[in-house]
């Protein structure tokens, strides 16, 4: 695996061993990036269920200014902490090593918003409807913001509720990459 574009292009990044990471395929992040305009401009992201970190880097490497990376397991977010130092993006790359439903409360306390959050859980379901739900007050998003969701078969209509306006869904294999925004006036509310 490596980083795809930009100002770290070609540096390769280390994967968790185990069944506990399924990292996003390179071929993926590529086609997501240029979907997304292919290049950022100081944008802020929130990577959650970081596994190896690839999505935060290559948003990094693309050109945003920061990301939060939140992932809960040891080895995983060990391995996070390794890419992070290879890619020298140190200052820029925040690891939580917590459970994302106590890294949104950190986050949300904290005042913090994002433009751009990544949502990759395990593939059994459990997290999608509540994290989704929690994201819907809108809290920690700009003006603005997505949220992509990856899964491997696509939302279920029950994990959205109306405070989602669903975008383009991005299919690359088994993987599934699903845009979303809150929608029009939800973060009026």
């Amino acid at each position: 695996m490596r980083i795809i574009a930009g100002a770290r292009k070609g540096l390769r990044l280390e994967v968790p061993a185990g069944q506990t990471v399924r990292p996003t395929p390179d071929r993926a992040r590529e086609g997501l990036m240029s979907a997304l305009g292919g290049f950022f401009d100081g944008e802020l992201v929130l990577d959650l269920c970081a596994g190896s970190g690839a999505m935060a880097l290559e948003a990094l490497s693309r050109g945003c200014a920061a990301a939060v990376l939140v992932e809960r397991d040891p080895a995983a977010a060990a391995c996070i902490e390794r890419n992070v130092a290879r890619a020298q993006m140190g200052e820029r790359a925040r690891l939580l090593r917590s459970d994302v439903r106590d890294a949104l409360t950190v986050l949300r306390n904290g005042g913090e918003r994002f433009d751009l959050i990544f949502f990759d859980p395990p593939y059994d379901g459990r997290l999608y409807r509540p994290i989704l739900a929690n994201l819907a007050d809108g809290a920690l998003l700009r003006a603005g913001a997505e949220v992509i969701v990856e899964s491997r078969s696509g939302l279920a209509e029950q994990d959205l509720s109306a405070a989602w306006r669903p975008g383009p869904l991005h299919r690359y294999g088994s993987t599934i990459l699903q845009r979303l925004r809150l929608a029009d006036g939800a973060l009026d509310r």
